[in-house]
């Protein structure tokens, strides 16, 4: 699939892309998203909140990636 001339990107986050959905936008992953920012020194709390306010809480205006959330169990701890 190819990439929408249009799409948005997470700069420093192409570790948590799952691929790209039938609209050429891409696909990440909530948890990936989360270990990233654990992996570069934020506590897991930290991590879920920076992730939720600073990616989630976009609520979708000017962004067209989609996010992919797990079951509770695959969430690292």
């Amino acid at each position: 699939m190819m990439l929408a001339a249009d799409a948005n990107k997470l700069d420093g986050c192409n570790g948590c892309i799952l691929g790209v959905n039938a609209d050429g936008y891409l696909v990440y992953s909530y948890a990936l998203l989360c270990q990233k920012h654990m992996d570069d020194g934020m506590p897991m709390m930290e991590a879920v909140e920076f992730v939720d306010y600073n990616i989630l809480g976009l609520g979708g205006r000017g962004v067209n990636w989609e996010i992919v959330f797990p079951l509770i169990d695959e969430l690292p701890e």
